[in-house]
């Protein structure tokens, strides 16, 4: 990229609705965290994080880990519906205003999710409208339906394998070795190829 940067630029999504629940929902984001930590390590990338539908309210895209371990830890849980179209819209927003401040990057979503959209037509319509846009986008479902997993792989950016992962349910986010193991099988995928 033109800033003589060879690095990403990250914004992890989460779910926040009701059917999260907050215990599972807190663990999502420690695990988010150790995510971040990993993408930070190679002093190049740079991640931020943002909840739905919490007022959409989004931490500095930055090489910062405490800012966005610091940003996670101090959420609330929102609760709420799962209006993923508009936290794909605005999740893009915030990494475009961040692009117009600091030149071209790799615009990457991570959405983290594990419930069926409200609106499953104008999920994908705003996923297939970023990608269209340059944006990637990588799906990681928590949830044992098919049918989510096979609406949340539509979101994904091609090659599917590299921008998608799932689990069947939050059990494995109880612990720090599980959160762990989630996140490094996600950044092997988030830092591998397009």
């Amino acid at each position: 990229p033109p800033s003589g940067r060879s690095g990403r630029d990250i914004l992890m999504i989460f779910d926040g609705s009701g059917s999260v629940g907050q215990a599972n929902f807190h663990n999502m984001l420690k695990a988010g965290a150790t995510l971040a930590a990993d993408i930070l390590a190679n002093g190049k990338n740079k991640v931020g994080a943002m909840i739905f539908p919490a007022g959409y309210h989004a931490s500095p895209i930055t090489s910062s880990y405490s800012t966005v371990k610091n940003w996670l830890d101090s959420r609330k849980f929102p609760s709420g519906g799962t209006p993923t179209q508009v936290a794909f819209q605005r999740g893009a927003a915030w990494i475009n205003r961040y692009v117009a401040k600091n030149g071209k990057i790799d615009k990457h979503i991570v959405i983290f999710t594990d419930g069926a959209p409200n609106n499953a037509p104008a999920a994908l319509a705003a996923a297939n409208s970023l990608k269209g846009q340059g944006f990637r986008i990588t799906s990681i479902t928590i949830t044992s339906s098919q049918s989510l997993v096979s609406q949340a792989n539509k979101w994904a950016s091609t090659p599917k394998g590299n921008n998608t992962y799932h689990i069947k349910n939050f059990q494995p986010l109880m612990t720090e070795l599980g959160r762990s193991q989630f996140a490094t099988a996600i950044f092997s995928k988030v830092c591998r190829g397009p």
